[in-house]
């Protein structure tokens, strides 16, 4: 319907990135300047690869947003729920966040997802024309036995960035881990931490190094074709033992210094 005042659409099915879109609401037109939107839109099913196809996820997200602005200038501001996304060794369920697009310009806040009894956060954006990206991701609380394959257990943490732009596959991601306190095969330590990348669907780590209180220990990791991740066996980087020496020499300064504040304070009478 079309009046003196706006255009108003129920109902209106149509197409954003060759997505389905529905539309409510109304065009106002405005006695000086552009028409303004006023418009209600969701998509129950939007895939995420039509946002960029660089962020190789086929999976679809329910949105629902609000239209505003000028019709050559258009903002939305809404919010997405998806029930799972898998990207090993990751699986996140409960996905929801909010978006703005403004500009030409997506900036997604307050994204957040439960990923083995933890939480996964990201933020970041998406240039609609480019489809390039610019994400950053923190885990934080999961349970590390989920996602590895050998007898490491203990809360774990990590923050990434990953980028890529509108070609599919081309999502580069690199970030710190660690796992701390935590427990390897029976035997506690302190933390494990490393680095990692991810590029054509691969994983690789470095820098893995597990700190105990007598000494650190280095490691190497895989991810297998379970998508989980394996440890090699440790190596001593600095393994640091005291000598029975070492032992006496520092029994015998801690009972010497004793003796000798017992006879200062006895002859300070």
């Amino acid at each position: 319907a079309i009046d003196n005042n706006a255009a108003s659409f129920t109902a209106v099915k149509g197409k954003v990135e060759g997505q389905d879109v529905n539309m409510d609401g109304k065009i106002l037109f405005q006695k000086q300047g552009m028409p303004t939107y006023d418009l209600n839109v969701a998509a129950p099913s939007f895939r995420v690869d039509a946002v960029s196809p660089g962020l190789g996820i086929t999976d679809s997200v329910n949105i629902n947003g609000k239209v505003t602005g000028p019709i050559d200038a258009p903002v939305i501001n809404g919010s997405f729920t998806m029930d799972k996304l898998e990207v090993a060794p990751l699986v996140a369920t409960g996905i929801n966040g909010n978006y703005n697009y403004t500009n030409g310009l997506v900036t997604l806040s307050n994204t957040y997802a439960n990923v083995y009894s933890g939480t996964l956060g990201v933020s970041g954006t998406v240039e609609a024309a480019t489809k390039n990206f610019a994400l950053h991701l923190s885990g934080g609380g999961m349970d590390s036995t989920a996602v590895t394959e050998t007898q490491i257990s203990g809360p774990l943490s990590f923050e990434a960035d990953a980028s890529g732009t509108g070609s599919a596959d081309s999502a580069v991601a690199g970030g710190t881990f660690v796992i701390a306190p935590g427990n390897f095969a029976g035997v506690p330590f302190n933390s494990l931490s490393g680095n990692f990348s991810r590029a054509n669907g691969q994983m690789t780590f470095s820098g893995i190094t597990i700190g105990t209180p007598l000494g650190s220990f280095t490691s190497n990791a895989v991810m297998n074709s379970n998508g989980k991740i394996t440890f090699d066996k440790m190596s001593e980087a600095a393994f640091n033992v005291p000598t029975k020496e070492e032992v006496r020499e520092n029994v015998r300064q801690q009972v010497g210094g004793a003796v000798k504040q017992g006879l200062g304070k006895l002859f300070n009478r």
